[in-house]
């Protein structure tokens, strides 16, 4: 899928969830993901890469946040404590993960991110790598935040 029908999709998603929650963190969840869009044309492709999925992650860490903020739930602060919280919401709920799903967004989503976000010289291998981890955060949006 290109970037811009991603990003057309997920900001449709984050505009439903505004919708429903009383908080103004989706505004910036919303804002975030136009900058994806921005670095299309960032040079190297190493660095649009990465940029691309850094973006892509803090939206979808701040639109989980604001998701358990809807529930009463103060969120936790990183990714992974935050998809087990998910979990723990009623079955069916908006937002509610199943155990499969967030051992899979951990796997896909969560080690990714902190691969490239915590290591000095780490980009994505290559674009299809990049598509992939987009892909998923994607996916993640779709269960969690709809």
């Amino acid at each position: 899928m290109s970037n811009i029908k991603r990003v057309q999709l997920l900001r449709a998603i984050v505009a439903g969830a505004k919708a429903r929650t009383a908080g103004t963190g989706f505004v910036d969840v919303d804002l975030e993901l136009q900058e994806i869009v921005g670095v299309k044309r960032t040079s190297p492709e190493r660095r649009r890469m990465l940029l691309e999925v850094l973006h892509s992650t803090r939206a979808l860490d701040t639109a989980l946040k604001e998701v358990l903020r809807s529930h009463g739930v103060s969120p936790q602060h990183s990714l992974g404590p935050i998809l087990e919280q998910l979990t723990l919401l009623p079955v069916g709920a908006p937002g509610y993960l199943t155990p499969a799903n967030r051992a899979r967004f951990h796997r896909t989503v969560r080690v990714a991110r902190n691969t490239l976000a915590h290591n000095a010289n780490a980009f994505p291998r290559s674009s299809r790598e990049t598509e992939g981890i987009l892909s998923e955060i994607e996916a993640c949006f779709v269960f969690a935040v709809k």
